[in-house]
């Protein structure tokens, strides 16, 4: 049942995405993705980016070690990775990542 449900919550993403793109203006945005080498999160949030046609700056803390503080400065104290920022909004996580495509905030957010 809970695969089911993640499932059928990703399906519902990708929906939502496809709308977006076609109403998405060619603005230019900000994005960047804290992330470590060995993170199935990190990849799910990129793939998702991705899917969006997003273009973003992906910042891996474990090649590079001091831009970690950064980010737990920047996310205010949060250790798990990713950690996505949207301009100078912090998204949060992978899963908050997809429940703003889900909730259609993601475009709003991406006008600024």
């Amino acid at each position: 049942m809970f695969l089911l449900t993640k499932y059928s919550f990703f399906l519902q993403c990708m929906v939502q995405s496809k709308k977006n793109k076609e109403r998405r203006s060619m603005k230019k945005v900000d994005i960047k993705v804290y992330s470590t080498d060995v993170c199935p999160y990190c990849v799910r949030a990129k793939n998702l980016l991705q899917k969006e046609e997003l273009s973003f700056e992906e910042i891996n803390i474990s090649k590079n070690p001091e831009k970690r503080e950064e980010m737990l400065s920047l996310s205010g104290g949060r250790t798990s990775v990713p950690q996505i920022f949207i301009g100078s909004h912090h998204v949060g996580g992978s899963d908050d990542l997809f429940l703003l495509v889900k909730e259609g905030k993601l475009e709003a957010l991406l006008q600024g």
